[in-house]
């Protein structure tokens, strides 16, 4: 889930964030959940029940207000005011906007998605 504060001062997500969708970037912890257990690289954060800020989206960040957001199964979009379109979360069928790194991309259906952070389109 997404939501914009008045004024598009800030957006926050909540929810799912197996594919990158909250836009929060990753958990420092990937282990077993115990403090003490940080091996094995970042991953996304798979869950949050509480709104969280999406500090790459604030204004002083990306130089404009937010005036729309968007969101899809396993990604969100932004719109600032200066035009700007955001994109972030599972970049599978280029729904963020970004070519894949290869072009000689596989059709499978388990394929593992591309995760991206908010980045303009």
């Amino acid at each position: 889930c997404l939501g914009r504060m008045q004024g598009g001062i800030a957006v926050c997500s909540w929810g799912a964030g197996h594919f990158g969708q909250l836009g929060i970037g990753h958990s420092p912890n990937t282990g077993s959940g115990f403090d003490d257990d940080l091996e094995g690289p970042p991953q996304p954060i798979t869950f949050t029940a509480r709104p969280i800020l999406m500090e790459r989206l604030l204004p002083g960040a990306i130089g404009s207000t937010v005036v729309q957001i968007a969101a899809g199964d396993w990604h969100g979009m932004a719109l600032t005011a200066s035009g700007m379109v955001w994109a972030w979360g599972s970049n599978r069928s280029q729904q963020c906007g970004r070519k894949h790194k290869s072009s000689s991309r596989s059709s499978s259906s388990d394929e593992t998605p591309t995760l991206v952070v908010p980045a303009p389109v």
